[in-house]
Parts: C-alpha cells; sequence; structure tokens
C-alpha cells in the first residue's frame, strides 16, 4: 500500500519519537516537519536540541510545505498552541483540499477493537493467568521517553521475528499498527471493575492474535510530581499492576539533579507500592525547569544534549534513550531475562 505524504505540525521535542520512527508507520510518509519560527525549531534538524541526528530538518514555512503532502497531522506539544490559532491553521488546511488528522486526542480508532465482554457470565469475575511473556513500561510522568521506548521494544521483537500484541501509552498507536490504551480504562467504571477488564482485555488481545509477547505501555506516571502536579496519582498504574503481572518492567525517568538516589527510591518505591520489581532504566533528556513550572503553574521542561545524558546514566547505571549501545545493551539484557525464565523461546 502506497503512504500519503504527510506533514506533522506542530513540531517541537515531545514528538521527535514520530520522526525517529516515521519509517514504521503504516499508512503516512512523514516528509514535512514544520514548527512555528519563534518555538527555535526550525532551519536545523528535528533532533537537533538533543545532539540527535534524524535526517529531517524542521521548517516554519506551512504553505509550502502543504503544497507538497497529502494530509496534516496535528499533535500536541510541550508548547502550547492557541486554540485559535489551531483553528486558523485548519481552515488553511481545508482551503488548499488537504486531508487533516488530529491526533491531540483520544482516538477514534480504539473503536475498531470492539471488547464487551460480560465480566459477570460465569458467575465472579476473577484474574487470569496471561500465559504470554509480558514487558510492561513505565514512566515517572510526561517527557520521559516512555513511548520512544515502547517502539523500540516493539521494533526489537518485530526484528526478530516474534508475533507482537502490544497496548501502546499514546492515543495514536493505531499509526504503528497496535492498540492504543483502552477507553473503558478513563470511564466512570469502580477501579476494581476496570481492573478486571483491562486482565481480560490484555488475555483476549494476546490469544486472539496469537501473540510471542505482550507489551504493555501505561499512561501517565507511577507517583505525583508534586502536590500540586499530581496527574492521577498513580492510580492508572496501580490498576495496571494490579490486572497483569510482568515479567519484565521498563521505568523511563526524567533528569533530575540527584539521579542516582533518585532512581534507586524510585525502583524501590515501585516494588512495595506496585509489587514487582525494575529491570531496567532509561534517563531521559528532558528535565522540569522548576522556576518556570511554578511560575506558569504548569510543566514547563528543559533539554538536555545526548552527551550528558549517556554519562549522567553511566554514573546511574542506567540505560540512555538516544544512544544506540545503551538502547542494544536494554535489548542483550531483556532477551536474556526472558529467555531465563523459560516462558520465552529465542527465534
Amino acid at each position: 500500500m502506497k503512504k500519503k505524504k504527510a506533514m506533522l505540525f506542530p513540531y517541537d521535542t515531545s514528538l521527535l519519537h514520530m520522526v525517529i520512527h516515521r519509517d514504521t508507520i503504516n499508512e503516512y510518509e512523514i516528509v514535512k516537519v514544520v514548527s512555528l519560527k519563534s518555538w527555535g525549531y526550525c532551519g536545523a534538524d528535528a533532533g537537533a536540541k538533543l545532539g540527535v541526528s534524524t535526517g529531517v530538518m524542521v521548517t516554519d514555512d506551512f504553505q509550502k510545505a502543504l503544497a507538497e503532502v497529502e494530509i496534516v497531522i496535528v499533535a500536541d506539544t510541550n508548547i502550547p498552541l492557541e486554540h485559535n490559532q489551531i483553528n486558523m491553521y485548519t481552515e488553511i488546511i481545508k482551503s488548499a483540499g488537504k486531508q487533516f488528522l488530529d491526533i491531540r486526542y483520544e482516538s477514534k480508532e480504539n473503536d475498531k477493537m470492539t471488547f464487551n465482554e460480560d465480566l459477570y457470565s460465569d458467575g465472579i469475575p476473577k484474574i487470569r493467568d496471561i500465559d504470554k511473556p509480558l514487558v510492561m513500561i513505565v514512566g515517572t510522568g510526561a517527557n520521559t521517553g516512555k513511548f520512544d521506548i515502547q517502539l523500540r521494544v516493539r521494533e526489537m521483537f518485530l526484528s526478530g521475528g516474534y508475533k507482537v500484541s502490544q497496548i501502546g501509552s499514546k492515543s495514536y498507536c493505531e499509526l504503528w499498527g497496535f492498540h492504543s490504551f483502552p477507553d473503558f480504562m478513563n470511564k466512570t467504571l469502580n477501579a476494581a471493575e476496570k481492573i478486571v477488564r483491562f486482565n481480560h482485555y490484555v488475555n483476549y488481545i494476546a490469544n486472539s492474535e496469537d501473540a510471542d509477547i505482550v507489551i504493555v505501555g501505561v499512561p501517565g506516571g507511577v507517583v505525583p510530581i508534586s502536590n500540586k502536579l499530581f496527574d492521577d496519582f498513580g492510580i492508572m498504574n496501580y490498576m495496571v499492576a494490579n490486572a497483569v503481572k510482568p515479567d519484565y518492567v521498563i521505568l523511563n525517568t526524567g533528569f533530575v539533579d540527584y539521579n542516582n538516589n533518585y532512581v534507586e527510591t524510585m525502583v524501590k518505591a515501585l516494588k512495595y507500592r506496585l509489587d514487582y520489581d525494575v529491570d531496567s532504566v532509561f534517563l531521559s533528556n528532558f528535565y522540569i525547569n522548576w522556576e518556570a513550572t511554578d511560575s506558569l503553574d504548569r510543566l514547563v521542561y528543559m533539554t538536555l544534549p545526548v552527551n550528558v545524558v549517556d554519562e549522567e546514566a553511566r554514573i546511574c547505571g542506567c540505560y540512555s534513550l538516544y544512544n544506540k549501545e545503551s538502547v542494544e545493551a536494554c535489548k542483550e539484557n531483556l532477551f536474556s531475562t526472558l529467555i531465563g525464565y523459560g516462558d520465552f523461546d529465542a527465534i
């Protein structure tokens, strides 16, 4: 199937995963990446702020880029874009006769996977054993590289010839051919019903797709960031940890001033709060600018170059997200751990 030529707009580094993994997007070929001139990305590689080479240059010439594509993919970014600005660009896109795909909000693609199982058909609902090895990917919050790792782990297994069933933490996972997090986890069901339903959902997908491996990326952070910025207090992670028992856990964490102690604290916290061991930790290139965050009452992030994160990851015994050798070392650890458990066969 011929892919539609697409523009990614507006761009900041929170969307770097879409550029890095653009070749594995199913229906679209991202050929243009457009940002606003005032955001500081234009005229440089999409990964320049992190010292990452993607081979894709960012432009601010929206009209010229629009003429060269069939569809515009509008995504959410760290830098807020006013609603009236989005409306203005939407009208320009429509006037040019181009298609428009808004992935900022809950994906309607989720509707493709219908899951209406009656939990009470066999009497009291129960948690089912997932008889496939399961990799869980969690993060301390936003901008920890969690979704990038989900895509990388997916490719690790697919390139090895394994059948992968996957549920991702973003609402647009279907772009890569796997399932977005199910809508029912955000509905007004009680926690117990969500836990059982998610367990049955994972079991259903794994069996119906005849998977060799299951990958689950969990939305939200594992703990609150602060007293004012608490996301969902880690409730989603709590429910998922009770619904499925992972064989391998990858924790993604933002960069902080005391990484070594922070990582140790987080690993211990997850062991006692959620009852699983963390097997690998990835250190992100993003860190929170607390002064700006406190002033604006919203999370404001700064970025660090790869070489800084590489060195800090080495000191902390973590992996570095954009270091090829580091990612390969994680892959070796992941495969050897699963094979060592005896529930996973090397192909």
